[in-house]
């Protein structure tokens, strides 16, 4: 309808003409659009406890959320972009009986001093696409030069203390089992 009454060649047949009644007919493409915002609106309502009152969390374009951290430095975030890449990954998704899982991929940027905005939202876009091309379900974080993985950073760390859990637990066991082995409820020397 905007194209005929406005860049048709025949635009003037339709210039004092109105529209009186639009139907919505539902498709593929508009059910998917609208399970994605059932989809979105319940995982807005799983990030929002997760920031303070003074942060942001809304939708931002499409299937994009911005979350506003005021007053956070760009290492302060970095844990909270994992916690809420991981908490949408744990979840369980539903539109009616439908059980849905999804992932997430973060892009983060810190405004920079004497920085527009603009700019900033583009490092962050510049760091969610990349996430997306490293495989999604990750977060990356843009600098202001280039962008850098967060979640293989979070990812070793928590192999590490496994890791180091997981020798702890062996020294005990071995210290136990040279225990009884001697009989003397000590460590053997």
């Amino acid at each position: 309808w905007a194209f005929q009454k406005n860049q048709a060649k025949d635009k003037d047949n339709y210039a004092n003409r109105k529209l009186g009644w639009v139907a919505f007919v539902g498709g593929k493409r508009e059910s998917r659009r609208l399970l994605g915002d059932v989809i979105l609106r319940q995982a807005a309502g799983l990030i929002k406890p997760l920031v303070r009152g003074k942060d942001l969390v809304a939708r931002f374009a499409g299937d994009t959320f911005a979350l506003v951290l005021n007053e956070t430095t760009v290492h302060d975030s970095l844990p909270i972009a994992e916690r809420v890449r991981k908490l949408i990954e744990t979840s369980e998704f539903s539109h009616g009986n439908l059980p849905l899982h999804i992932t997430a991929s973060l892009g983060i940027a810190q405004l920079l001093s004497g920085e527009p905005q603009t700019a900033a939202i583009a490092r962050a876009a510049a760091a969610l696409k990349t996430a997306q091309d490293a495989g999604g379900n990750l977060c990356y974080r843009h600098d202001g030069q280039q962008c850098y993985p967060v979640s293989s950073a979070f990812s070793a760390r928590e192999e590490q203390a496994r890791d180091a859990a997981q020798t702890l637990a062996n020294m005990w066991r071995e210290t136990a089992e040279n225990s009884e082995s001697h009989g003397t409820g000590r460590p053997a020397p």
